[in-house]
């Protein structure tokens, strides 16, 4: 009886030959750490549908927290019950960390996070912030003009944007920012100590954010909620849409590139 012996098909680069002159298995990287790019007429395609979908849920949620007067009397509750306690080093601190989250400095944090990733090797995930930035700058456009929810009615602090007040556009460039590079220190394997101070630091540039925009009368709470949302459904998005197989398991040899025969039984 002949032994059949399982054999690898290998498509690219990333084997070499073992001692038997069989081909081995380099402890490799994912298509995304390698550096591989899914074609743009594919990025464009999931783009629209991650567009269309986040839109369509937003919406729809603005549409429910604009007709539940429940939750538009808690919301305007709440912006009262902050605004009738405000001081003055609270408040100083609040436009302080409202501004981080102005349009400037998060682009500017942005291209530096995006040339970090790209210089240090990872052009996919330096594209994933670019797919999430731009999907979070469509929905929240799209929504904030059909929705068009009134500001909260207390006293605003700093220039009042034109737009509506739903969803909270700084609090959804914040978390873009922020969890993207919080996503990709943790797939990347950083050093516990870097993912953990990625991590408060996320939470708490998004926090911070949300709640000064909340106390400086801009928005109301469930708009810094729906916009701490849309960010990080803009990134999961990103993630997806700039993965080469985003639904292509990993082999058992580690490389997505190889797959597995069984025996052939006739030569059982």
């Amino acid at each position: 009886m002949r032994t059949s012996q399982r054999m690898l098909l290998t498509r690219g680069r990333g084997f070499k030959r073992g001692s038997e002159g069989m081909p081995s298995a380099e402890p490799g990287e994912t298509a995304r750490k390698a550096g591989k790019f899914v074609k743009p007429r594919k990025v464009a395609t999931r783009f629209a549908a991650a567009y269309a979908i986040l839109t369509a849920v937003m919406l729809v949620t603005g549409f429910l927290l604009s007709r539940l007067r429940s939750l538009d009397r808690w919301d305007e509750s709440a912006n009262s019950a902050i605004a009738n306690n405000r001081t003055a080093w609270a408040t100083a601190l609040a436009r302080n960390l409202s501004a981080g989250g102005n349009t400037t400095p998060i682009i500017l944090v942005a291209v530096i996070a995006f040339c970090a990733l790209w210089f240090a090797g990872h052009p996919p995930w330096a594209l994933a912030l670019v797919f999430a930035m731009l999907l979070e700058i469509t929905v929240f456009s799209s929504t904030n003009y059909f929705i068009n929810r009134p500001r909260p009615l207390v006293v605003h602090i700093g220039s009042t944007p034109t737009t509506g007040s739903y969803p909270s556009g700084h609090t959804a460039a914040t978390t873009v920012v922020g969890v993207t590079l919080l996503y990709a220190i943790i797939r990347l394997r950083g050093t516990r100590w870097l993912r953990a101070g990625a991590f408060v630091l996320t939470i708490a540039a998004v926090v911070f954010v949300a709640a000064s925009r909340v106390y400086l009368g801009m928005h109301h709470p469930t708009d810094v909620v729906a916009g701490a949302l849309l960010g990080v459904a803009c990134v999961a998005a990103g993630s997806i849409a700039t993965s080469p197989n985003p639904t292509k398991r990993q082999s058992p040899l580690g490389h997505p590139d190889v797959v597995q025969v069984s025996p052939n039984p006739r030569h059982l």
